[in-house]
């Protein structure tokens, strides 16, 4: 007889093990001087389960958790503090996990509802107001207050707001404006884009035809236009029937970019096919000339949803610095 160890998730332990307390704590020991003329704060967002998950773990399920670090008067805070999310009260009043995670099957039938806004992923500054984000279907921005980090509650912008909302927006720094889109994987419109004025007023918000559900995760702009992705990380509801992950990627499947001006209409959209690939996360993009340039980091392929490793493409999750020129 041999022992077995366990095999341990690796986003609970060691350096992603959880944290459980809130605190905050003043005056923080300096080594040297700060500055008396630095005045703001750090903020950093990130997965924090409150509860042991039900079933599999994946490093996207976690409850929002704020770490905020603020400098003033030559001295330092710190203070932690958990999105309040609906998904966080309601299992914080349940004392335990009541929705799965990503790797688990779907609960449509969940009787505590489908609201699994973790608000985890991201944050933004915007006409005065500071956001926790999150990608996911009625994932509406929840609005947070500065600097002791509570949560206001939901941002819908005077109830406007019927679309889920990126976790990654873009502000232009220029007109103040802010753009985002939120996509839709079972049922159309698969992808909607708005825009928000500097005011914080949401101006619009239209829909874009996409052949399938996609997971899209980021997007640019430039100075009149917005950059989409229609990668194919696909969703098919049919994978779920054959006992699979319903969110695969799509080697074989063709990618596209669609370009639209910032305040144009669904039907403004222009479309470039790229040979297959996946985009996490761009790091530029501009006008140069009559083209449209893309800087972002390229993979062509991708493992994130893949349990089984004789399913892994051996390309998968390799990024590359890459830059797209469009005209």
């Amino acid at each position: 007889m041999t022992a077995t160890t366990p095999t341990l998730n690796p986003f609970l332990t060691n350096n992603f093990t959880p944290v459980k307390d809130e605190i905050t704590a003043d005056n923080l020991k300096v080594i040297g001087e700060l500055p008396p003329d630095i005045s703001g704060m750090f903020v950093r967002n990130g997965p924090n389960p409150q509860f042991k998950p039900m079933g599999e773990y994946h490093w996207f399920d976690g409850d929002g958790m704020l770490h905020g670090v603020r400098i003033k008067d030559g001295k330092a805070s710190y203070c932690n503090r958990y999105v309040r999310t609906n998904k966080f009260q309601v299992e914080n009043q349940e004392g335990k996990a009541v929705w799965p995670g990503l790797l688990e099957p779907f609960q449509q039938d969940n009787p505590y509802g489908t609201d699994t806004n973790t608000a985890n992923t991201a944050l933004v500054y915007h006409a005065g107001h500071f956001y926790a984000l999150w990608e996911g279907g009625g994932g509406a921005p929840y609005h947070i207050k500065l600097p002791e980090l509570d949560t206001i509650g939901k941002q819908t912008f005077n109830s406007k707001l019927e679309s889920p909302f990126t976790a990654h927006p873009k502000v232009d720094a220029v007109t103040g404006e802010m753009m985002f889109f939120g996509y839709s994987m079972s049922q159309p419109p698969f992808l909607q884009y708005g825009v928000v004025s500097a005011t914080g007023e949401l101006l619009r918000t239209i829909p874009i035809d996409l052949p399938v559900g996609v997971m899209m995760h980021d997007f640019a702009i430039t100075k009149n236009y917005s950059i989409f992705f229609d990668l194919p990380m696909t969703f098919r509801a049919e994978r779920i029937e054959k006992g699979q992950f319903p969110l695969m990627f799509e080697s074989e499947t063709p990618s596209r970019f669609g370009i639209i001006p910032r305040h144009g209409d669904s039907g403004e959209v222009r479309w470039f096919e790229t040979p297959a690939c996946f985009v996490w996360h761009t790091l530029n993009a501009y006008e140069e000339g009559d083209e449209v340039v893309l800087v972002a980091c390229r993979m062509n392929s991708t493992n994130v949803f893949v349990t089984n490793d004789s399913d892994r493409l051996p390309d998968g999750d390799i990024p590359y610095l890459h830059r797209w020129r469009f005209n």
